[in-house]
């Protein structure tokens, strides 16, 4: 049901995005220089093992994650970014009212909640691109993904060309 609603809003950003003269594909065979002629090809090898996708950004979009995130994802990125800051904003003033042990669970909590909220950023992109051919041409285009072949070590990104 999720992918379903996802797969709407990506069409329709897709579609706001053409309309403006961006040139995003949908369908896998649309995309030139990929390696595949339709999803399930992608899909079958992504099963066998034969292909990889990667994160190919270090970027992480709000807005992207926005459109795309189910609404536990969403609660669970909220979580991290609490646990960052709000979480280094208690032990300080622990470590300033009780003893400065406190002052051990500023960088605990930074360093938690930031893995909270990048893995919780890269499954919701890879759970998109698995499931979504929309999602996966999308995510592809924008340059949050790259496909991987770890028999040849080869790496297929995005070329605007």
């Amino acid at each position: 049901m999720e992918s379903k609603d996802t797969d709407t809003k990506i069409k329709n950003l897709v579609k706001e995005l053409n309309k403006a003269g961006k040139n995003i594909p949908t369908i896998i065979y649309e995309i030139d220089g990929i390696p595949f002629n339709n999803y399930a090809e992608l899909t079958q090898g992504l099963k066998s093992g034969d292909i990889t996708i990667l994160r190919h950004s270090r970027l992480m979009e709000n807005s992207l994650f926005s459109a795309i995130a189910t609404s536990f994802e969403k609660f669970k990125l909220n979580l991290g970014i609490i646990l960052m800051w709000v979480g280094m904003m208690v032990f300080s003033i622990l470590a300033f009212l009780y003893s400065w042990w406190f002052l051990l669970g500023v960088p605990s909590s930074y360093v938690l909640g930031s893995l909270l909220v990048t893995k919780t950023y890269n499954q919701t992109i890879f759970r998109v691109a698995v499931n979504i051919e929309s999602g996966f041409c999308f995510l592809y285009y924008l340059h949050q993904i790259s496909i991987g072949f770890p028999k040849t070590q080869d790496i297929y990104f995005y070329n605007e060309e």
